[in-house]
């Protein structure tokens, strides 16, 4: 922690003293680089276990067989991930392209509560079980379902007010980035999932599979959000977005776990109950959205209310999943059970 407070701070003051003198943007880059270093020299000085530095052949073409495909895996996911706003600047100009970003980042929110946290242990997780694929397919398909009952009320609820939301969040003069915010929440949800996807996947290692599906979703993505620009502007383009990732991406991720038995009927099995619920909620919100136009707090309260009920309704049939979980955690750090 101490370590990750220098870093921080240093940067920032830094950045804050370069801007200052006039270095403008580049301030920020100056700052960001100057803070990593200097936490990568205070990691390698205050070791909590001793190491030294040697060059050991034995380990080179395991690490670069792994590695490799996901570090090419990253500079795809980057254009992936940019590759919509650039779309959208380069065809429709800067205003739409505020309206797609002040979208994109309510249609993060969720996704940095979640993903974010999950991804931080769940590796961990798969990890402890990777030796007992049965287990690990049991646990992955209880953990999807879970998921499914918490997630998806919630991200289409969230799509069915988008317009409430974005008039509270940001203004009158910014409902246009609604349009937009409806089909980001989908394709911000559809991404949780594909990410453990991509986690399991990774674990069991077969990184080369997840580097040609980002490779896939590129040459894919790429096109669809031309045409979706060109059709119906930035709504068009979040479309694209959320189609490319609920029919290319998050099939193709699913597809692969077949190699610890997993299948397509089973995640249907294990899924379909939260999603017809979830579209259901969604529906019912907007629903409420359309019936008092013009109005914000009482569609977006009732909405939440009623999203609530849903994901506890479904929440307390994953309790038996939840304390698998935890004990899965406990096997992994023992002094935890104390």
């Amino acid at each position: 922690m101490g370590i990750d407070l220098v870093n921080v701070w240093s940067g920032t003051l830094l950045s804050l003293i370069l801007a200052l003198a006039g270095w403008g943007a580049m301030s920020l880059a100056v700052g960001r680089i100057v803070g990593s270093l200097i936490s990568v020299v205070l990691f390698l000085r205050v070791p909590t276990v001793p190491f030294r530095l040697e060059w050991n052949r034995e380990y080179v073409r395991p690490l670069l067989r792994f590695g490799l495909p996901l570090a090419g895996t990253s500079a795809i996911v980057f254009a992936v991930g940019y590759a919509d706003q650039l779309t959208v600047g380069g065809m429709l100009g800067a205003v739409a392209l505020g309206y797609y970003v002040l979208a994109l980042n309510l249609s993060n929110w969720p996704v940095s509560l979640v993903s974010q946290p999950l991804r931080r242990v769940a590796p961990a997780t798969f990890s402890v079980l990777q030796r007992d694929k049965q287990q690990l397919r049991d646990v992955m398909l209880k953990l999807m379902s879970l998921m499914a009952a918490v997630l998806t009320p919630a991200f289409l609820a969230l799509a069915g007010a988008s317009v409430p939301l974005v008039r509270l969040v940001y203004g009158e003069v910014w409902l246009p980035a609604a349009a937009a915010l409806t089909w980001l929440v989908v394709a911000a949800m559809v991404k949780v999932f594909s990410e453990l996807s991509y986690d399991l996947i990774v674990v069991i290692g077969r990184t080369g599979t997840v580097f040609w599906i980002q490779c896939v979703s590129l040459m894919v993505l790429i096109p669809a959000l031309v045409l979706g620009g060109w059709m119906n502007g930035v709504g068009g383009v979040a479309m694209a977005q959320a189609a490319v990732s609920s029919l290319v991406v998050l099939p193709l991720y699913l597809w692969q776990l077949r190699h610890i038995g997993i299948t397509m009927t089973d995640v249907l099995a294990k899924t379909w109950l939260p999603v017809v619920l979830g579209v259901l909620t969604g529906v019912t919100v907007w629903g409420l959205t359309l019936l008092m136009p013009g109005q914000t707090l009482l569609p977006l309260a009732l909405g939440a209310l009623i999203t609530l009920a849903v994901i506890a309704l479904l929440a307390n049939r994953h309790r038996e999943t939840l304390a698998q979980l935890r004990l899965i955690s406990r096997t992994e750090h023992p002094e935890q059970r104390s």
